[in-house]
Parts: structure tokens; sequence; C-alpha cells
């Protein structure tokens, strides 16, 4: 919203229309909508862009009135059709996504590309994604990455995200690592949680940059504290390795516990493996036989290996030769080695029938796993 208010200078006649618009203006920025939409409506029916286009928002958001998507995109077609950019955006974003009209990518390339010719920075970025994802227009990674630099270049941090990932991994653009590293940290610098886990992954490997643990830890500490489930799960990894901070088991748990309770099997796995071994909290198979199942469903290796010599020796469940044996057998049919010879010590202990039950349970789990 900054800018906004001088923006009015220049769209205002009326002294009084002014005011009110300033004064509905101010109340939406200080988020008390009731307030701005009394204020700004009068201003709206007249024909101010700025006013249409916030009641507009209003409207979308379920700001200061009920949601309302068709009256959203009402009021945003009559700002757009004074050439606001900030409306023409918001009304190519719900072609985009359908929200109050028929999805239409191409009405929303069309509506994107008015309001970047003006130099919104956003609407540049949309349709650099619109290039890469082939909506509403033929796909290019050229120019897609064309357009995120265009967005890049004046601040916009998702932008630079998506600028630097395109040069990880060549897309429309030479691989670049080091301009990779350049326009993530600007990114991250801003905040963006995505490019602050993306940085911590490229000093973590030492991709592009020299292999700094310290240094990553902080990017992912940073997207971590934010809920980035993968750097939750690699601070975990880092505190149960000592990767530039000292080994720390309750760390460890506790990053995997924040990963692992928003289903990321990787940690989830992790944390099944800690209750088996009581690091970082208290042994408990029970508690690593419900981790390991979530993880083993999600198709992790080593969950389902985990999984299956707890169900093989009866800790944390019930003692089940049929289910040990499908998931150790899922798991060593993935590579896991380990699960192979404990797989094969199982097999000489079942019986015909066993071995039966056996590869039926496999399939009934493999059932439950593609639904």
């Amino acid at each position: 919203m900054r800018k906004l208010a001088l923006a009015l200078l220049f769209l205002m006649a009326s002294p009084q229309l002014f005011a009110d618009t300033l004064v509905g203006v101010s109340a939406y920025e200080n988020r008390d909508y009731q307030t701005a939409f009394q204020e700004l409506i009068g201003p709206a029916k007249q024909g101010d862009a700025v006013a249409m286009y916030l009641i507009g928002r209003m409207y979308q958001y379920g700001r200061g009135v009920e949601k309302n998507y068709q009256r959203a995109v009402t009021w945003f077609e009559k700002a757009a059709d004074q050439n606001y950019a900030r409306a023409q955006l918001s009304l190519g974003y719900m072609y985009d996504s359908g929200h109050g009209v028929e999805k239409d990518f191409k009405k929303a390339f069309d509506l994107y590309m008015k309001a970047a010719k003006q130099g919104n920075a956003i609407a540049e970025r949309n349709i650099g994604l619109m290039y890469t994802m082939g909506d509403g227009v033929e796909k290019s990674y050229t120019k897609a990455t064309e357009w995120f630099k265009k967005s890049a270049q004046k601040g916009y941090s998702k932008a630079q995200a998506n600028l630097a990932y395109n040069y990880v991994i060549g897309r429309g653009v030479e691989k670049n690592k080091e301009k990779a590293v350049y326009w993530y940290t600007k990114a991250a610098k801003q905040g963006n949680t995505k490019a602050q886990y993306s940085l911590g992954l490229l000093y973590s490997e030492g991709n592009g940059v020299e292999k700094n643990y310290p240094l990553a830890n902080k990017w992912f500490r940073l997207a971590a504290n934010k809920g980035h489930v993968k750097a939750q799960a690699y601070l975990g990894y880092h505190y149960l390795k000592g990767y530039g901070l000292s080994k720390n088991m309750d760390r460890a748990a506790h990053f995997f516990k924040l990963s692992a309770s928003k289903g990321f099997a990787y940690s989830q796995a992790e944390l099944g493996i800690l209750y088996m071994q009581g690091k970082g909290v208290k042994k408990s198979y029970q508690q690593a036989s419900f981790w390991l199942t979530k993880a083993a469903f999600q198709g992790n290796k080593r969950a389902q290996g985990k999984l299956g010599y707890l169900y093989s020796v009866g800790l944390g469940v019930d003692k089940n030769m049929a289910k040990a044996y499908a998931w150790l057998s899922l798991a060593a049919n993935k590579g896991n080695t380990q699960a192979k010879k404990d797989l094969e010590r199982l097999k000489q202990s079942m019986s015909s029938e066993e071995l039966m039950e056996g590869k039926e349970t496999v399939a009934e789990i493999q059932s439950r796993m593609r639904k």
C-alpha cells in the first residue's frame, strides 16, 4: 500500500472525495476494514480507481464485508478499465485462479501484461510463472527467466528466488551457482522463507559456494522458525551429526518433531528411530512405531525397515510375522541393505503359510499407499 496515498493526488478531482478516500486508505492500512469500506464505497461509486480497487480487495478476502469473489471481480474490472495496474494484477489473479470468474489463463496473462508494462513487479513475476507452466501462453523458460529478472531487479523477493532457482538448474539460462547464491541472498535478506532454505542448502552442500555449515544453519534456522519443514529437518540432522554446531540430541528431536508433525516423512523416520534409541527423547517403542508407521506409508525405506524389525520382535506393536515380512520386503526392494539381511533371516523362520500371508500383506499395504 506504499505510495497509494500519493497516487490519490493524481486520481482525485474533488477535495471531499480525496478526503474520504484518504481516510479510507488510512483505515485500510491500519486494518480497520469496516471503517475503510464505509469511507471508500462512496468514492468507488463515483469512479475513483484506488477506492474501487480496495473495495475489490475487501470483497476478495472478506475484510470488513462478507467474502464475495463476484463482487471483487466487478470492482477490479472497473478500476482496471482505468488502467490502474494493481487492479489489473488482481483481476488477472482472479482469472488465473478461477475465483469469481471462469478460469481463463489467456485473460489472466493479458491482464498481467498490462500491469507489467506499467512496471508492476508482481505482475512481471506472474508472467514468468505463466511462461514456466505454459498457462495462457506457449511455454518458454527463456522468457520466464527474462520476466523473473525484470521483477527481481525491482527487489521482489519471490522473483529473486525464482530467478535463483533457474540459475541453479539451468532452466532458461546457463547454470550459474554464483548468480544463484547472489539472488537467493537478496531474497533471503528480505525474509523470503524458500530462499533462506535454499541458501542454507547451497552452503550445506558447498554448491556454488564454499561449504559452510554455520552459515547454512543460520539460514536453515531462519526458515525453520517460520515453519519450513525441510529446514527444520536439516537442522535436526545437523544437530544429530554435529554439523556446524555441537551435537545435541534434544535439539535434534525438537526439530524433527516440528517437521514430523507436519507430515514430512524423513523427519518422522528419524524421530521414530530416536524413540527406539532413547536419544533426545524418552525411549518408547510405541512412539517409535507410531512415527515409523507414518513415514513407512509415505514410502520411506529406512522407516519401513525399522518398522519391519519392530513387527518381527514385537516391540511397540504386537508381533506379526506377515507385517514384518511386508515392511522388510518393501524396504529391501528399495535398496535398504539392512532390511534385505533382516528379511532373509526372517524368511528362514517362517512357514509357507506365513510367507503367503506376508506376500498378501505386501499387496494390501501397497494398495493403502496408493490411496
